[in-house]
């Protein structure tokens, strides 16, 4: 099985990256903060990560989502989205009772990584493990959270 050197999981998309009031809009839909997305550029560079997203665009088709991010000249390579329909077969649990903290669980076991941050906008409730990755982000990712971020991922080099 093939380890990836470094994933971003971006939790809960809409939040952590956070649409702008539904304007400007493209093809897509809403676009992102531009903060967000230029701070999510740094990290990506930083850490020459990919990208896993989660939440609603776990439900959608991958391939859309990767047209998206490259129509918008995104940041990093989307490689993934949690949860995914392996995720249901494999625990033969609906979507809605799955944590967040399952559903990363359970995509990092099937996708081994070497370092990974989680950027979430609610805490991860688990056995401290996820929780410890975590970069809680109240309004959007935005620099003043990549310092945190870093060292996040710094550490699970380490781990």
């Amino acid at each position: 099985m093939k380890i990836r050197e470094s994933i971003i999981v971006l939790g809960l998309f809409n939040v952590v990256m956070k649409t702008y009031n539904h304007e400007p809009e493209d093809q897509f839909g809403p676009l992102m903060e531009r903060e967000a997305i230029d701070a999510l550029n740094q990290l990506v560079s930083r850490t020459n990560s990919d990208i896993v997203l989660m939440s609603n665009w776990g439900y959608g088709d991958i391939e859309y989502t990767r047209k998206l991010w490259k129509f918008r000249n995104y940041p990093g390579n989307v490689i993934d989205q949690i949860p995914s329909s392996e995720f249901v077969v494999t625990l033969n649990i609906k979507l809605p009772n799955a944590s967040y903290s399952e559903q990363i669980r359970d995509w990092l076991n099937r996708n081994p990584v070497k370092n990974f941050i989680i950027l979430i906008d609610e805490n991860i409730s688990d056995d401290g493990h996820l929780k410890s990755y975590c970069v809680n982000s109240e309004s959007h990712f935005k620099k003043d959270d990549l310092g945190e971020a870093i060292s996040k991922w710094e550490q699970s080099k380490n781990s």
